[in-house]
This record gives C-alpha cells, sequence and structure tokens, in this order.
C-alpha cells in the first residue's frame, strides 16, 4: 500500500494501480487499500471505476467495519466535497484514528483544505492549525 502510495503522489498512476490490485486488494480484503485504489482510480480519470469501488465499499459497511475517512478520500477525489465532509464528520463521531493521524498530512486531502469546514473539523481535533 505505500508503494502504491508514493506512486500515486507522484502521479505515476498506473504504477499505483498495479500494486494495488497485485499486493493489498488481491491478497487480502483490506477496506482501506480498497478505498486507496479508489482514490488512484479517480485521480487517473477513471471516474467510473472510482465510484463502483466505492459503492461497494458502502454495501460493505453495511456488514462490517468500512472507515469514514477511507470514503472520504473517495469522495475528495471524486470532487464531491460535501459528501467528504459528511464522512469526515462521520469519522469523527466514530472516534476513527485515521482522522486524528492523517488529517493535517494527507495529500489526498488537499483539494479540501481551502474548505472553511476542514479547519474547523482540525480545531475540534485539538490540533494546532499552523500545521496544516
Amino acid at each position: 500500500m505505500w508503494l502504491a502510495f508514493v506512486y500515486e503522489q507522484k502521479r505515476q498512476y498506473q504504477e499505483a494501480i498495479a500494486q494495488l490490485q497485485e499486493g493489498a486488494v488481491s491478497r487480502q480484503d483490506h477496506a482501506t487499500a480498497t478505498a486507496m485504489l479508489a482514490h488512484v482510480y479517480a485521480m487517473a480519470g477513471k471516474r467510473g471505476k472510482a465510484a463502483r469501488i466505492l459503492r461497494e465499499l458502502q454495501d460493505r459497511s453495511k456488514r462490517e467495519y468500512v472507515s469514514s475517512y477511507d470514503t472520504a478520500v473517495i469522495f475528495a477525489a471524486l470532487g464531491q466535497a460535501n459528501e467528504a465532509f459528511r464522512c469526515l464528520e462521520d469519522a469523527y463521531r466514530q472516534r476513527d484514528g485515521w482522522l486524528a493521524l492523517w488529517l493535517t498530512v494527507d495529500p489526498r486531502l488537499d483539494g479540501l483544505r481551502p474548505d472553511p469546514r476542514f479547519g474547523q473539523l482540525v480545531g475540534r481535533l485539538g490540533i494546532d492549525q499552523g500545521t496544516f
């Protein structure tokens, strides 16, 4: 997953997709890796594939835990800021550990940072606003 994350940040989307398909997604049914794949698909312009995976994760969340943070990241990549913030609020209410660890540093959420809701959420987490 981490190698795929690096490839994605370098905009080497095909390499990121290959890493996720060959590794984390295919060998284990890992929701975070699956969400990461959806995010990469969206960034690579394969929005239909990303949306399909998002729907699958939403269905899956009815049977087992799927992090709201992970779905927020997908919505952010699809340009659906309101849905992304709804998921981030869910993650906040659920005390999702990913939120506290990643919110201020995750580059996949860069498009949400200018929105006042982002700063408000960071403030409620008690994280120094100068860190993002």
